[in-house]
């Protein structure tokens, strides 16, 4: 039978390990809260670029039509 002693130490054993299992449970979501803010990032910066190229197809648009429209002045 174990002494009271070795029942707590035991126990302390236990909860140790439960704490080391937390801590890294932790640090696991941690890492993935990285990782999903990282793709958010990169969500972001394609969206940027994405509205940056409409930009750009706009303006050409814009040039074009004007050059018909110059087109059929002359």
């Amino acid at each position: 039978m174990l002494s009271q002693k070795q029942l707590l130490l035991s126990h302390f054993g236990v909860f140790r390990k439960q704490k080391q299992l937390l801590l890294s449970q932790k640090q696991l979501l941690l890492t993935h809260f990285s990782v999903f803010r990282k793709q958010n990032e990169l969500l972001l910066s394609q969206k940027q670029l994405l509205l940056t190229h409409f930009g750009v197809f706009r303006k050409q648009n814009e040039l074009l039509l004007s050059q018909k429209q110059l087109c059929l002045l002359i």
